[in-house]
């Protein structure tokens, strides 16, 4: 009964090492996230321009904001106020979606909501006043305040009022806003230029780290498989040495029967 009982523990073994090979497979495309702030599309005609940006990056926006958000559980955005020359316009892009602000105690920004808030004011061609913009960080997200993120974000960006009132006023926004996961999360990167801020390609955001998609989006379930397979390999390495013990403890004593050699049955040999 011990004999054939043996096989047992073996075969568990080897069903550990099979299901640490499959937890360290890739997640196939689409199955590896799930958005926790998804939301009807919109396109670029519905969300329509915006005091700075165009319809179309404000889209983009919005969906790299949802996808950092999804990560995070952290809701992202900026509050964007022109005056120009008494006209008052406004306009919001958050993970939310487009023209949706970030709100407190919203249920679906579990840990709280950064937004970036930029005014802007142009005065009269026959003013005498300059042009002004200015630029504030406001959050209510735990352990992090609202300034430390504001001085987070301007070594991330090297932002300043005047790329708010430049030609590239709209990239100026667009990467800031970007940038506020990694202003949050306290990513560290070399003080950027605000020429090359600005030149971040379109819906692109500032990366602090060259760490790997795959490995941002396999790591757990490869760390678990690696975590089995040691384990399997471990109780297979013990459950050998066990039974090559019990064999031996068992020849010693003389429970188990001896093996003929075969070659006293060949009838050559009689």
């Amino acid at each position: 009964m011990n004999r054939a009982a043996h096989p047992r523990p073996a075969l568990a073994i080897l069903l550990l090492l099979a299901l640490a090979a499959v937890a360290m497979l890739p997640l196939p495309a689409g199955a590896q996230t799930t958005p926790t702030t998804a939301q009807p599309e919109v396109t670029a005609a519905q969300a329509g321009a915006g005091v700075l940006l165009s319809a179309e990056d404000r889209v983009e926006l919005a969906q790299a904001l949802a996808e950092a958000t999804e990560e995070s559980e952290i809701c992202f955005g900026y509050l964007a106020r022109l005056n120009d020359a008494g006209a008052v316009r406004q306009d919001a892009v958050s993970s939310l979606g487009p023209n949706q602000r970030v709100t407190t105690n919203d249920p679906r920004c579990p840990k709280g909501g950064v937004e970036l808030q930029v005014d802007v004011e142009y005065t009269c061609g026959s003013c005498e006043s300059d042009d002004r913009a200015s630029w504030g960080v406001v959050s209510n997200v735990g352990g992090v305040s609202s300034s430390t993120i504001r001085q987070r974000l301007e070594a991330l960006t090297g932002l300043g009022k005047g790329d708010l009132l430049g030609d590239k006023d709209d990239q100026a926004l667009r990467n800031a806003t970007a940038a506020l996961p990694l202003a949050v999360s306290g990513a560290t990167v070399e003080p950027a230029e605000p020429s090359n801020a600005a030149a971040a390609p379109n819906g692109d955001r500032v990366t602090g780290s060259p760490g790997s998609d795959w490995v941002r989006e396999n790591g757990l379930m490869t760390g678990i498989g690696a975590l089995l397979l040691l384990v399997g390999l471990g109780l297979l390495v013990a459950w050998w040495i066990s039974t090559a013990g019990k064999r031996r403890i068992a020849r010693l004593r003389g429970d188990e029967p001896h093996r003929p050699d075969s070659s006293s049955n060949d009838p050559a040999s009689s």
